[in-house]
């Protein structure tokens, strides 16, 4: 596992409360191991939907579920960056954890990018997303609607300005009459399914959208993480760091590198998690 591997160097403290400091040199290494293992779950857990405009541009609406193997690898990351590690990392951990759990809802990251943010000499489109009617379906055809949503993303978007993005959170489980039923049972649901009837660009309904995300096997097997050392483009360490934006969606274009796409998103998420905007 990515732990064992990131600690092996790291000798045991005597006292649980012990915390260690980690000089730059002994971090490097995990902790382009701990990056690589961030962005894979970040893209593992995302999935896009594009707008395409008439001036060949997009907007790109991307949900992320804020798993508890995403929390994981933002914790580590985190850690490695401050480059202090206290012996009780795990506890630390499962605290993190708890206080996500303790709310007791299914969260996703929403995120809209076009590729004209931040731009003043191009056309602008509106975009209107019903956040309030996305739908998580689940595979005994029980909809749900967000419990909680942030109200930006029930705002109109100008694709021209900065990206707009917060979370959308959904009951874990819905009361009828047979009683309560989970809204993601990993039993019988193997893939996470977002719905929306409409969005509308410029004022126009286009049609509906829909973002699906795999959930859960039907056979587990034992998915380690990717031991190879992952080396930014730049390949400098200090660019392992959170990222206040979401980076355009130019770089995850035909033609580009896929992986510098999704180096900076997994930035971006890491961001948005530590932030404590959850």
């Amino acid at each position: 596992m990515i732990f064992q591997n990131a600690y092996q160097s790291i000798p045991t403290p005597a006292s649980p409360d012990t915390v260690i400091s980690i000089l730059p040199n002994e971090l490097s290494g995990p902790r382009f191991m701990a990056f690589q293992y961030l962005k894979d779950q970040v893209k593992r857990w995302s999935d896009t939907e594009a707008i395409k405009l008439k001036d060949l541009n997009e907007i790109q609406i991307t949900v992320t579920f804020i798993s508890p193997e995403l929390i994981q690898a933002v914790y580590l990351n985190q850690i490695f960056m401050d480059g202090i590690l206290a012996s009780d990392f795990d506890a630390q951990l499962q605290t993190a954890l708890n206080s996500i759990a303790a709310r007791e809802e299914i969260l996703f990251l929403v995120t809209v990018t076009a590729t004209t943010n931040n731009s003043i000499d191009t056309v602008s489109h509106v975009i209107d997303i019903p956040i309030k009617e996305m739908l998580l379906n689940n595979a005994g055809n029980l909809e749900s609607i967000p419990g909680h949503d942030d109200h930006n993303l029930d705002q109109p978007i100008n694709s021209s300005l900065e990206p707009v993005f917060g979370y959308v959170a959904y009951p874990l489980g819905v009361l009828q009459s047979d009683g309560c039923n989970w809204v993601l049972d990993p039993k019988y649901n193997t893939n996470i399914v977002i719905t929306v009837s409409d969005i509308k660009l410029d004022n126009i309904s286009s049609h509906p959208y829909t973002w699906t995300i795999p959930y859960k096997p039907l056979i587990e097997t034992n998915n380690y993480p990717d031991q190879s050392i992952f080396i930014p483009v730049t390949g400098d360490v200090n660019l392992i760091s959170p990222l206040a934006m979401p980076p355009n969606p130019k770089m995850n274009q035909i033609g580009t590198d896929p992986d510098a796409y999704w180096q900076d998103f997994a930035r971006y998420v890491w961001n948005q998690i530590t932030l404590g905007n959850y």
